[in-house]
């Protein structure tokens, strides 16, 4: 199999494509000879047209791997945003008396 033909690529992005939202691309560098850019689509609030690069895979990968690491990934993400959420909470729940306190005029 010829990993760097373009059907190859095209093959990889329609099977990733139908469970992610990730694409991947040939590396052109000698740094990352042998690997595939990992971008992921949709990222960005002010242009959700742009891909963001979010890391390098060997070539040799196969395409369910990537899918499976993608849905991995995307719990890891919800998770890490709701223990966020959690702490913001309970931070203000435990400082409301200082949000909501009157000022030194009693107003």
């Amino acid at each position: 199999m010829n990993y760097e033909s373009a059907e190859y690529i095209k093959q990889y992005n329609d099977e990733l494509g139908k469970e992610s939202h990730w694409e991947i691309e040939l590396c052109d560098d000698e740094e990352h000879e042998g690997f595939l850019k990992i971008f992921h689509l949709n990222t960005h609030p002010s242009d959700p047209g742009k891909a963001v690069l979010i890391g390098y895979i060997s070539i040799k990968t196969p395409v369910e791997t990537l899918i499976g690491i993608e849905s991995l990934c995307h719990d890891y993400f919800n998770c890490g945003q709701m223990v966020g959420i959690k702490s913001h909470v309970n931070f203000l729940m435990g400082h409301q008396d200082t949000l909501f306190a009157d000022d030194e005029d009693g107003n």
